[in-house]
């Protein structure tokens, strides 16, 4: 074929020449749209998740701090996160049996990262929490760790004994 024939190559449309998308529309079009839809789809999940955050902030929070003063130690995660792994381990490693809410198996999960969010921790996962206190989150606890403080925190509040 020489190149003119492939620039006015039917295809499949019954226009040569002119590309085409979905629904007769002009391929450059097409594909606006289509990104143009993402865009409202983004902005909708904002507009969604702001909504959350007005009507289930303080119901959030509330909750975060019932769980978190229940048992000693109580770590928030993710299932596939592998600093939450690691975090878990460290405590059962140090003899601690810590409480492992996996956010992302409740079914106000979403709420619950939104408001460790505004809790301060960035990442929200894993946000541990001794003795009812949040202690942060992998980098605040090996920190404490690593200085020695983190077994006496949860002697303190009675996660381990010794």
């Amino acid at each position: 074929m020489t190149k003119e024939e492939i620039s006015g190559e039917d295809f499949g449309h019954g226009n040569k020449g002119r590309r085409e998308g979905r629904d007769g529309m002009d391929l450059e079009a097409w594909a606006l749209k289509g990104h143009y839809s993402l865009i409202r789809r983004m902005k909708k999940m904002k507009k969604m998740k702001r909504q959350i955050v007005r009507a289930n902030g303080k119901d959030e929070m509330d909750k975060l701090s019932e769980l978190a003063m229940t048992k000693a130690a109580v770590i928030f995660a993710k299932s596939s996160c592998c600093m939450c792994h690691s975090i878990t381990t460290l405590f059962h490693e140090l003899g601690a049996n810590p409480t492992v809410y996996e956010i992302d198996h409740d079914p106000r999960g979403l709420e619950m990262e939104l408001a460790l969010q505004r809790l301060g921790c960035k990442p929200t996962v894993p946000a541990v929490f001794i003795g009812g206190r949040f202690v942060g989150s992998t980098k605040d606890v090996l920190a404490a760790h690593l200085k020695g403080s983190l077994k006496a925190m949860l002697i303190d509040a009675k996660a381990i004994w010794f």
